[in-house]
């Protein structure tokens, strides 16, 4: 079969075409979905989960209430650093002041 040659601009305009309805039937369905879940009596998205808690006791507690003033700062850090993966003990290690020394 021969298949007829056309520009390269008809084929980008084309294809930019496509991908504004494929956006507009995306939009429209998920407006039909919310509209029936409404009409249902339910909310109109369906809830998130919720990430699992990030795992904290009392030392590190202790350890972050040893810095005073900069208590909150540090449990912020430090909850930071366990949700990014470093573990317990190297974020406790990091909240523990150094002891420098004086010899």
């Amino acid at each position: 079969m021969n298949w007829p040659w056309i520009s390269r601009l008809a084929y980008t305009d084309m294809r930019a075409e496509r991908d504004r309805l494929l956006t507009l039937v995306e939009r429209l369905t998920e407006r039909e979905y919310r509209l029936a879940r409404r009409e249902a009596g339910l909310p109109e998205r369906e809830p998130q989960e919720r990430p699992a808690p990030i795992p904290w006791d009392s030392e590190l507690e202790g350890a972050c209430q040893a810095w005073g003033a900069t208590a909150g700062a540090q449990q912020k850090l430090a909850r930071e650093r366990l949700a990014s993966g470093w573990s317990r003990e190297r974020v406790l290690a990091a909240l523990l002041p150094d002891d420098g020394d004086e010899t």
